[in-house]
This record gives C-alpha cells, sequence and structure tokens, in this order.
C-alpha cells in the first residue's frame, strides 16, 4: 500500500504553479493581484502579456451569436421540481436543466453547478446533441475564476471545435491553475473513486462468514483513524494543500482495496521470521533517525513535524495490530510475521522521504 503518490494531480499542480505564477507576475508589473478588481477583463485592460486577451476576444465574440435552442431549457413545470436530485445517480438532461435554472437565477450553489454544467453537456454530448459552439458561449460567459482558468477552457474547447474531435471529452477540471480549484476536483475525483471503491469491497465481502465481516469492521475503523493521522505526513504550505491531502488519503484507500482484492484471489505476501527482523530494524533505524532532527519540522520548508509523524506512527502501529487480529480470523493459514513484515515494508517506504531531508 504505497502512499504520498500525487500522480494522478501532477498536472494541475504544474498549472496551479503557473497560474501563481500569473499572479506573481502580474503584482509585479501592474500591481493588481491583491487589488479589488482581478478580473479577466480587467487584467486584459492592463494589458497582461501573460493573456491571450485579444484571441479570447475574437473567440467568444463569435460564441456570442451563438443561439441556445429553447428546447434544451425546462418548462415552467419542470422548473418547480429541479435542483433536488439530492445523491440519485447522475441525469444528464436534469442536469442541464437544473443548470439552466441555476442561470436563469443567477446561482452557482458550488464550482461544477450552473454554467460548468451546460459547458461539460455540450462539449461531451451528453442528454444533448453534441454543440461545442454553444460549450464556448457559456465558457465565454464564465469569467468569475482565475483568468488562466477561464482562457484555458476556451482554448480547449475552441480546439476541441477546430480539430472536429469526438474522441476527447471535455473536464471543466482539465484547466485548473488556482489552488482552491484543484482542491475542489481532487474532491470531485475522490468522490467518484470511492463510489467505485465501496462497490468493489462491498462485492469482496459479500460471501464472507459473518465472523470475518465483523472483525472487518473492526478493522476499518482502526483503518479509519490510521487515515486522519497520516494527514501530518502530509505538507499542507501550498496553495493546493487540499488537492494534496485528499490525494494522499486516495493513494492509501486505492492500494488498501487492491490488497483486499489480491488477497481474496490467493495472491498472498511471502516473508520469513528473518525478513521481519531486519524491517523492523530499518523502519526503528529511520524513525529514531526522523526524531532525532533538531528542529520539530523535518525539513526547511513544509508543515509536516516530527509529532505530526510520531502521531501517525502511533496510528499506524495500532492499525498494524489490527491488521494481524483480521488475517488470523480471515487468512489462518498466514502466519502473523508475513502481515508485519509486509505492512513493516510499506511504512518504511512511507517514512524515507523524511529521512533523507535535513
Amino acid at each position: 500500500m504505497q502512499t504520498n503518490g500525487r500522480s494522478s494531480i501532477q498536472s494541475i499542480s504544474l498549472k496551479t504553479i503557473i497560474g501563481s505564477s500569473l499572479c506573481f507576475c502580474t503584482l509585479i508589473f501592474f500591481s493588481t493581484c491583491f487589488a479589488e478588481n482581478t478580473t479577466y477583463e480587467y487584467l486584459c485592460k492592463k494589458s497582461s502579456f501573460l493573456l491571450h486577451c485579444e484571441k479570447i476576444h475574437q473567440i467568444c465574440q463569435q460564441a456570442a451569436l451563438v443561439t441556445i435552442p429553447s428546447e434544451d431549457k425546462p418548462t415552467l413545470e419542470e422548473k418547480q421540481n429541479l435542483c433536488s436530485s439530492g445523491n440519485l445517480p447522475y441525469d444528464p438532461v436534469k442536469a442541464r436543466k437544473c443548470a439552466y435554472l441555476q442561470v436563469e437565477q443567477n446561482r452557482r450553489d458550488g464550482p461544477f453547478e450552473g454554467i460548468a454544467v451546460l459547458m461539460r453537456v455540450y462539449a461531451n454530448g451528453e442528454g444533448v446533441k453534441r454543440n461545442l459552439d454553444l460549450a464556448l458561449k457559456f465558457a465565454c460567459d464564465d469569467a468569475d475564476g482565475a483568468p488562466a482558468e477561464y482562457e484555458g477552457r476556451i482554448l480547449s474547447l475552441n480546439q476541441l471545435r477546430q480539430a472536429g474531435n469526438q474522441s476527447r471529452n471535455f473536464d471543466y477540471c482539465d484547466d485548473v491553475t488556482s489552488g482552491e480549484m484543484a482542491g475542489w476536483c481532487a474532491s470531485r475525483d475522490a468522490g467518484n473513486k470511492k463510489n467505485k471503491r465501496d462497490s468493489e469491497l462491498a462485492g469482496l465481502i459479500s460471501s464472507w462468514s459473518k465472523d470475518d465481516k465483523q472483525e472487518f469492521e473492526r478493522l476499518r475503523l482502526v483503518w479509519k483513524k490510521y487515515l486522519e493521522a497520516s494527514v501530518n505526513e502530509v505538507d499542507q504550505s501550498g496553495t493546493g494543500r487540499s488537492a494534496f491531502v485528499i490525494e494522499h488519503a486516495e493513494s492509501l484507500e486505492e492500494n488498501f482495496v487492491s490488497s483486499m482484492g489480491k488477497f481474496s484471489h490467493g495472491e498472498f505476501p511471502s516473508y520469513s521470521k528473518e525478513d521481519f527482523i531486519q524491517v523492523d530494524r530499518e523502519l526503528n533505524m529511520i524513525y529514531k533517525e526522523i526524531q532525532g532532527k533538531t528542529e520539530n519540522q523535518v525539513s526547511l520548508w513544509g508543515t509536516v513535524t516530527k509529532d505530526g509523524i510520531k502521531n501517525t506512527q502511533r496510528a499506524w502501529l495500532k492499525f498494524r495490530d489490527a491488521w494481524v487480529i483480521f488475517a488470523k480470523q480471515k487468512y489462518p493459514s498466514v502466519a502473523d510475521v508475513v502481515w508485519k513484515t509486509w505492512l513493516t515494508r510499506e511504512r518504511i517506504e512511507q517514512l524515507k522521504e523524511f529521512s533523507k531531508t535535513s
């Protein structure tokens, strides 16, 4: 169960850095980054060399002429029952009609509501005929966010339109540059992945005995506490901290469920008592090295501290013990030392990055 895997949001992180650079450079040259008015239009008037104002203006001028099909909007009767689906499965037709109502009422109930939905359904042809011209029209009207994000969405949709590309779908999160939106996107993706994992896990344990299920529920409670404590080992100093915290937890959960899948097919790790002695010694050495640092902060920058790692380590030890107890019930043929070695090796990998810092 590897941790700290950030590969799925590396592109978002890079764009976040670029977006921050845009703000920084604009501050230097135009002193607008922390002014009250930092809208896209305002920055273009200041002639920001980092923006593509003329090109965006031309695209949006054309998009403004696109007509919205009246039949795509909700009827007066439908308006009475829209936008109240709760946790019901995604329905692109209802989502589109709700989005039109939100736009009409000048509402944005969340970052992926209203005009963002209209961009998506028309760009991808979800519940309606694909219409990239109309998707662009809505993208041009959505200028309230970060300037680089605004441009990115318009340029992406325009590229799709020009290429006639039917194979690639548009995603509102593809062009995020701000730490705030990176967090929202990571949260959205995590929710989708969680639903898939929960379904997979439910399928795995459906045929288990009552005793197996009860022991597994006890394990999950300890696992949850370890997940919460492990956030201490994520650097939360940047604007993308929310995204990194979510990605960290996702990495742990994905590997947990993946491991359970392997074990359900009899694919168990194989280690000896001597293996455990070796990895236990290595873990203790790395942990002592970290705790022996002069400062509480484990690196020159970042929010990870010795105290935070200590709290996570305590939670991890409880999780390791809980796993051994669960495994005795569910996988009695596998020796305790095998599980302890496997989990200790994983923990060593988590701590290595902190032991290498000064």
